[in-house]
């Protein structure tokens, strides 16, 4: 029904807080931050997606730690090296 699907878009502009982000894209629009509305929404689109990048690159890094052998430390050997190599 009509009614249960405006009801739908009703719950979900309060759940997900659509009216205050369209006032937060109006402010940048009036401020002329942007010259469209669609502008600042590619802008944001973009940024969301080079941050799912980089989070995907974290992830992979993460993988291949975890595959790699566990390399015992000595932590006397750690402080001989670094002495040897930054004096002290």
């Amino acid at each position: 029904r009509i009614d249960d699907v405006q009801d739908d878009v009703a719950n979900a502009s309060r759940l997900f807080g659509v009216s205050a982000q369209h006032r937060w894209l109006g402010y940048h629009f009036e401020a002329g931050l942007f010259a469209q509305i669609s502008e600042r929404i590619r802008e944001l689109i973009r940024r969301a997606r080079e941050s799912q990048e980089e989070i995907e690159a974290v992830r992979q890094k993460l993988i291949e730690a975890e595959k790699t052998p566990i390399v015992p430390f000595d932590p006397e050997e750690f402080k001989k090296e670094m002495k040897a190599e930054y004096g002290g």
